[in-house]
């Protein structure tokens, strides 16, 4: 487990700084649905869906 909860958020960092996220369909960040959705947890009724696109300065922040 200790190496998980070290290795988990660096991937994630990883894959954030790779993509640029755009919203689908020329939708605006201001025309979101941000309600929530009772349960265990605390979530969005209408699930977040966005477009990853290649990050165009990745090959200088990796150095490849």
């Amino acid at each position: 487990m200790p190496l998980a909860s070290r290795v988990l958020p660096l991937a994630l960092g990883s894959l954030l700084l790779s993509f640029d996220w755009v919203l689908p369909d020329g939708l605006k960040p201001e025309d979101m649905d941000m309600t929530e959705k009772m349960g265990i947890t605390l979530r969005k009724s209408v699930p977040l869906k966005v477009i990853p696109t290649p990050y165009k300065g990745s090959s200088d922040l990796y150095g490849f």
